[in-house]
């Protein structure tokens, strides 16, 4: 459980605030580095939460119907595969984040008159 409150703890600190502040500016201040950081946990918290409650799943359905003495290693080999998966899942988000010289040409949003 304390996996999922820190995923949905990531969820509520960084998506959702920093969401809410692209929504009021759209200039970037803190460099590209943190831009690239904030992005990637911004996913990781979303994928880590889902493949979490996914995990929980799993392990509540071979608790119910199937007889396993060591429920220890399953969890473990799950918890694993959704810190990783998830990981996996928003190394992309780092990568795709542009410079600000490559934005040059290209218009964030449209100039409403």
């Amino acid at each position: 459980m304390a996996h999922l409150t820190f995923a949905d703890l990531l969820v509520v600190f960084i998506s959702i605030p920093i969401e809410i502040i692209w929504r009021f500016t759209v200039i970037w201040r803190a460099g590209l580095i943190a831009c690239k950081v904030i992005q990637m946990l911004r996913v990781f918290g979303l994928y880590l939460s889902s493949f979490l409650i996914v995990s929980i799943s799993i392990d509540r359905y071979y608790v119910f119907t199937k007889t396993i003495e060591n429920t220890k290693k399953l969890n473990r080999i799950l918890l694993l595969f959704s810190w990783t998966t998830a990981f996996i899942f928003s190394v992309p988000q780092y990568k795709t984040v542009m410079n600000n010289q490559k934005l040059k040409d290209i218009k964030s949003r449209p100039d409403y008159k």
